[in-house]
């Protein structure tokens, strides 16, 4: 397959994950610039890992949560903050999503830095300012006023119920984004850049090098074994056995 097609079918691969990677992005950075830059990284290195498989999506969003932090990071080292751009959540027909539509926008963001991102509240409050107390009684408040509207089969299951409602909402393209054509022809731009590596030959090295790993500690045992064999020692001679031969 040729370099372009490959870029293609890969890049089909990955378009149904696209809204929700810039969607998470955005409310890590709270800038849509900043978001668009991770997402282009993280497609780039996912198709230069040439991810497969159940755990390939999950892997672009830990790649994705870990640029946009450190752009945030980076961000902050600079004498002009970047517009914040994030709006929020709208309201919508599902009944989660319009109750977090009614909260403040600082209180949006939480729920969807934890329930969208998966990020732990100390790592909120280092992003929104906001002390981590406040960010986990902001969370819980929001669980039993969820569980309060969630119907009586439901009651239990208020956070599966606003992880559901949050990754449906950041599945759907924000007004933010770049078209699809703009974030290909970027990817494509920035792929042309760097030189995939052979699957064949990546393979190979990794078989490799997981023979000589094992085999290195196969010889650090067998060493280790011997250091720690304790030395066999000769019993002594008993009185009749020094008699007898005495004799």
């Amino acid at each position: 397959m040729q370099n372009g097609e490959a870029l293609q079918a890969y890049f089909g691969r990955v378009t149904a994950a696209i809204p929700e990677l810039f969607n998470m992005a955005h409310a890590i950075c709270g800038n849509c610039d900043q978001a668009a830059y991770a997402l282009q990284y993280t497609l780039v290195e996912a198709w230069l890992g040439d991810g497969h498989g159940v755990g390939f999506r999950e892997g672009m969003r830990y790649t994705l949560r870990g640029v946009a932090l450190d752009a945030v990071r980076d961000a902050r080292a600079e004498p002009q903050p970047a517009e914040f751009t994030w709006k929020g959540f709208s309201a919508s027909g599902d009944t989660v999503l319009a109750l977090i539509a009614q909260e403040p926008l600082e209180t949006q963001r939480m729920l969807a830095l934890r329930y969208g991102c998966g990020l732990s509240a100390k790592r909120i409050a280092w992003l929104t300012g906001v002390p981590a107390g406040r960010v986990r009684e902001a969370l819980r408040r929001f669980e039993r006023r969820a569980a309060r509207q969630s119907p009586a089969r439901a009651k239990g299951r208020a956070e599966v119920r606003i992880v559901r409602a949050v990754r449906r909402a950041f599945a759907h393209p924000d007004a933010a984004m770049p078209s699809m054509g703009a974030i290909y022809r970027a990817f494509e731009a920035e792929a042309a850049e760097v030189r995939k590596p052979k699957h064949l030959a990546a393979r190979v090295a990794r078989r490799i090098a997981y023979v000589l790993l094992v085999a290195l500690c196969a010889v650090i045992f067998w060493f280790a074994a011997a250091l720690l064999q304790p030395a066999v020692q000769e019993a002594p001679e008993t009185p009749a056995a020094a008699d007898a031969g005495a004799r």
